[in-house]
């Protein structure tokens, strides 16, 4: 009779479980898994992006972005005065950073890092659940490298935005783990709120704040099966997210400028004519950054099947 012999398993990642070194005291211990990260990805940031510090041309976005805030700092109105579709919060966040840092490019381009470097941090703070805190820092190190890969290197929408997002991440996730969360209605609002801030930052990212939205309803319904009480959550965290865009809104109308603002966020992205020449450079750019991850996504499969 042939030997069996049992079949492989399957590669599972292992989840280290963090403890002191039996040398290091509390505080070289949150040092180590703080301090010492945040200034190493902090630094990174800057290495990354310091050969465009001063550049006033990093892409023709962000290039207009920087007009916007200077000329609100003069008391140009956007959307009224000076156009675009982008939300108010984004251009708050330039005219912010020219209050602040002066009426340079550098403003903006510094804000930028640290925003960076802060959202590098989270994600590898978040990392940690899963990964020692060696390769939780490199979590954070890849989303550097991939700012600068994905021509986020100056002060794109993204780079502002997504910090907001994964700290929506960090102030959901003991939410949606724990089988009896506390405070479940109040600290999903905080984490709906936080994703209506990113909304006035760019829009798209409502797909993402569905998915927390979802997640929470389910968290909810699983507490006590409830109906009720899971639309009251519901309508709560509706009503937070969409609190800061309400708020935006109130301000233009009582400026008497409503419409102003509702044509340049709502309405007008309907009739934009995309055109087939700029559909196929989306297409290429596309494809372009598919062939440039390809070696990412195969060593992850390769990993997975070894």
């Amino acid at each position: 009779m042939p030997k069996l012999t049992p079949a492989r398993p399957r590669w599972q990642p292992r989840v280290p479980t963090w403890r002191p070194r039996p040398h290091e005291t509390p505080g070289r211990a949150a040092l180590s898994r703080t301090l010492i990260p945040a200034l190493t990805l902090l630094a990174l940031a800057v290495l990354t992006r310091a050969p465009l510090y001063g550049d006033p041309l990093i892409h023709v976005d962000e290039t207009f972005y920087n007009l916007v805030g200077e000329r609100m700092l003069r008391g140009a109105v956007p959307f009224v005065d000076i156009w675009d579709r982008k939300p108010i919060g984004l251009f708050l966040i330039y005219a912010g950073a020219h209050l602040a840092l002066g009426k340079s490019v550098l403003a903006y381009q510094i804000l930028a890092t640290l925003f960076a470097a802060a959202t590098a941090f989270l994600i590898a703070r978040l990392a940690q659940r899963i990964a020692s805190p060696q390769g939780a820092l490199l979590a954070g190190v890849a989303y550097l490298l991939g700012l600068a890969l994905f021509r986020c290197s100056g002060g794109q929408s993204p780079v502002f935005y997504n910090l907001l997002m994964v700290g929506a991440v960090e102030l959901a996730l003991p939410l949606l783990t724990r089988a009896a969360p506390v405070g479940l209605a109040r600290r999903g609002a905080l984490v709906m709120l936080v994703i209506g801030l990113a909304l006035q930052i760019k829009y798209t990212v409502v797909f993402e704040g569905l998915g927390f939205g979802l997640a929470l309803m389910a968290a909810r319904w699983r507490l006590d099966r409830r109906s009720l009480a899971t639309l009251g959550c519901t309508l709560l965290w509706i009503a937070s997210a969409l609190l800061p865009t309400a708020l935006a809104l109130g301000w233009y109308a009582w400026a008497g400028e409503a419409q102003a603002f509702v044509w340049a966020n709502f309405v007008s992205i309907f009739g934009r004519d995309t055109g087939a020449a700029l559909s196929l450079d989306r297409i290429t750019d596309l494809a372009t950054d598919v062939a440039l991850t390809a070696p990412f996504w195969g060593a992850l499969a390769w990993l997975a099947r070894a």
